[in-house]
């Protein structure tokens, strides 16, 4: 007896990277500006429409000033936001030493692919002295889903040096508003005075493909009191599939001298699968006010694959230790790929009952991945106090794409007997 049996085409599956990323470190030297770099010559060309570049620090300013507490040098920019498919360059308003870790992060998979984002508008946003809320310039266009749009602050800048120490000019938090379809950022609450002016960048991303999940944490407002922890129920199925960027605005209506100087920051971290857990510390009596933090919660749920894998770190540092500038490493769980891998969800606390002169650029840290994938080197300008920070790592995903057939089999029958 014989019969015929045919074979069934095999399909295969690759797994090209969905993503890319390039980093560096650049250093402004007793200047206001960094060097250029030039696209295709100190970074591979991208589009800016999937493409957008972020500095990798707390508050998204560098490393602050080395040795110097004062505001309008410790914070930096990028120079010009919307250039980034020719040129990259940092700047601040006065002249400073600073160190500054970025990242470019780019989608490289194909378009409308499972993991895709793009990048519908960024801008730099000069807020005149006394003003306190601004849009953006423009609406946003092309937009598709509401509900899958963040809005990342970047660089911040103040534009004078007084009065006194002016760096809560620069704290903000993003909104986005369907209605009109623009960004909205919510700054430092700041009094009609000279001196108080500040330069802000935001970049608005849409998530299109269908693995991304974005949830807005409401704006919560921490009281006047020395330390307050929140904790925010989310719902996500795991804390390796989710990142998150925090934002920070002071609410107080001074901000001169030492008003507002001890709390200027706040940690925000995934606690567990159902919590978002942010913190801050600071003497916050008289005209100095509260706070308000946001957390923008990025989930993918990409079930096969190549998956997004997101591990969560958190430390302590310590206050004089005799450094300016305070350079330390971290080991990571395990190796990653730094050419698909980012630094997300930079933050920190400052150390509680602690008034050091110099809080502020003491609490400014960079986080760069090293060249081996096994570390991270953290820089921050002064050692003046001690910070408790976190940051995660984010290995990006890569959703599988049938390649069709395989030649493992030609489909043809054949006969056994």
């Amino acid at each position: 007896m014989t019969s015929q049996i045919k074979l069934s085409p095999i399909p295969t599956y690759e797994y090209t990277s969905d993503f890319k990323i390039q980093r560096g470190v650049t250093d402004i030297v007793s200047s206001t500006t960094s060097p250029v770099l030039l696209s295709g010559v100190d970074y591979d060309s991208v589009s800016s429409s999937s493409a957008f570049v972020r500095m990798t620090s707390n508050r998204s300013v560098g490393s602050g000033d080395f040795g110097s507490f004062a505001g309008a040098r410790n914070q930096a920019t990028i120079s010009d936001i919307t250039n980034l498919e020719t040129s990259l360059q940092f700047q601040c308003y006065q002249s400073t030493d600073v160190t500054i870790d970025w990242e470019i992060i780019e989608y490289t998979g194909p378009i409308g692919g499972d993991n895709e984002f793009i990048v519908r508008h960024v801008e730099e946003l000069i807020f005149s002295d006394g003003s306190i809320t601004q849009q953006s310039s423009s609406v946003v266009s092309d937009i598709q889903n509401d509900n899958d749009v963040v809005v990342f602050l970047g660089g911040a800048r103040v534009l004078a040096n007084s009065p006194g120490r002016n760096e809560v000019c620069t704290l903000a938090i993003t909104t986005w508003d369907s209605s009109s379809q623009r960004a909205y950022v919510d700054k430092h609450q700041e009094e009609s005075t000279t001196g108080r002016g500040a330069a802000l960048q935001i970049m608005v991303v849409e998530f299109t493909g269908k693995n991304w999940k974005i949830q807005r944490i409401p704006e919560h407002t921490f009281s006047s009191v020395n330390e307050e922890s929140i904790s925010t129920p989310v719902t996500i199925s795991s804390t390796s599939s989710a990142l998150i960027h925090s934002q920070y605005r002071y609410n107080g209506v001074n901000g001169t001298g030492a008003d507002g100087s001890k709390n200027l920051t706040a940690k925000a971290y995934l606690k567990d699968i159902n919590t978002v857990e942010a913190k801050v510390t600071g003497s916050v009596a008289g005209t100095q006010g509260s706070g308000s933090i946001v957390v923008w919660l990025i989930e993918n749920t990409q079930e096969h694959g190549q998956k997004m894998n997101v591990a969560h770190y958190s430390g302590f540092r310590a206050r004089n230790l005799s450094t300016n500038p305070d350079i330390f490493s971290s080991s990571l769980q395990s190796t990653v790929n730094i050419d698909t891998t980012s630094i997300m969800g930079v933050s920190a606390a400052r150390e509680i009952n602690n008034n050091s002169t110099g809080d502020y650029n003491s609490i400014l840290f960079t986080v760069g991945i090293s060249s081996s994938g096994q570390e991270v080197v953290i820089t921050r300008g002064t050692d003046q106090n001690g910070i408790d920070y976190t940051f995660s790592t984010v290995e990006w995903p890569t959703a599988y794409r049938d390649r069709g057939i395989s030649n493992q089999s030609t489909g043809r029958p054949f006969t056994i007997s």
